[in-house]
């Protein structure tokens, strides 16, 4: 049985309508992936910060402190060495699937 015109007018405007609706969660996904990606950034900035700080201190200060002590701090800044790794592997792997 062959459709009638205005029920191929309706199937196109529904059509139509599922399109701008994709269209419009594909746009509001691109926009959460680009905050993510912000937001990824910033929390690897904050923790090279973290870490360069918790560095020089050691650094400075190294000659006073216990060495127990200074051992503990070195496995923080390892701990956080992981973390800054982690996140930056993250960061490529979201910017791969970038097209």
């Amino acid at each position: 049985m062959k459709m009638e015109n205005s029920q191929l007018l309706g199937k196109i405007s529904e059509l139509h309508q599922r399109e701008v609706v994709a269209v419009k969660e594909l746009k509001e996904l691109e926009c959460q992936k680009k905050e993510l990606k912000d937001e990824l950034k910033e929390n690897i900035n904050s923790v090279k910060k973290e870490r360069r700080g918790k560095e020089q201190y050691l650094a400075f200060f190294n000659l006073t402190i216990p060495f127990e002590e200074l051992e503990d701090k070195c496995k923080e800044l390892e701990k956080e060495k992981v973390k800054e790794s982690r996140l930056m592997h993250a960061y490529k792997q979201l910017k791969k699937r970038e097209p």
